[in-house]
């Protein structure tokens, strides 16, 4: 966060634009699903003047998964993205405040990664 490109485009702040816009978040346009995208083929391969290296791996794979392709190929309109990542990323009972995921250790990771690959994208 401290590169000053890489925190306006970090997932932080497309969700506090979903906020900002939850009302009048559009049906058609995907702004923040494009926006996530970037975000994801940034980790996937590096982008320098984000200060983000690549990190590969297969939590940001394009394939080696069933859905795969369903999922490079979606596309999610703002008003539907929109309150999900409000919800999110806002604390439920005060939503004036972010959540921090900072405070997160390995195994809190870990186990919502295991957790998110038990899921099966379907059409």
């Amino acid at each position: 966060m401290s590169n000053h490109t890489y925190a306006q485009r970090s997932l932080t702040r497309v969700a506090e634009r979903a906020a900002e816009e939850l009302e009048v978040a559009d049906r058609t346009a995907t702004t923040l699903w494009r926006d996530v995208a970037a975000l994801v083929d940034a980790m996937r391969t590096g982008q320098t003047a984000w200060g983000v290296p690549p990190y590969n791996g297969a939590l940001f794979a394009r394939d080696g998964f069933d859905g795969a392709e369903a999922l490079e190929s979606a596309s999610i309109p703002d008003a539907a993205l929109a309150p999900a990542l409000v919800a999110l990323s806002r604390d439920p009972e005060d939503p004036e405040i972010g959540v921090d995921f900072s405070g997160l250790e390995i195994g809190h990771l870990g186990h919502i990664y295991e957790g998110l690959l038990s899921l099966r994208l379907r059409v």
